[in-house]
């Protein structure tokens, strides 16, 4: 599913990319619609916490899992660069 929407005051324009399977698990989990799941993801564009889809993705996990779990799965993703490694 793709979501669009504007951030913030900006302008910039964000297209995200969910799977469906995703979205619609994340749909059981939050007993939401899709439509209210659209609603939730523009808002949270807009607000400018999800910049692109693996920030939405993250995000979604992170609503789905253990806290202990989610801190395992985020360690695997790399998104900082320590400076020794640089």
């Amino acid at each position: 599913m793709r979501i669009d929407s504007k951030i913030g005051y900006y302008g910039k324009r964000v297209c995200i990319s969910i799977d469906d399977d995703l979205l619609a698990a994340f749909g059981k989990f939050a007993k939401k619609p899709d439509e209210r799941l659209r609603e939730f993801f523009r808002k949270k564009i807009y607000q400018g916490e999800i910049k692109n889809s693996n920030d939405a993705k993250l995000f979604i996990y992170s609503q789905m899992m253990k806290p202990s779990a989610f801190k395992c799965f985020a360690g695997a993703v790399p998104d900082q660069v320590d400076i020794e490694d640089v």
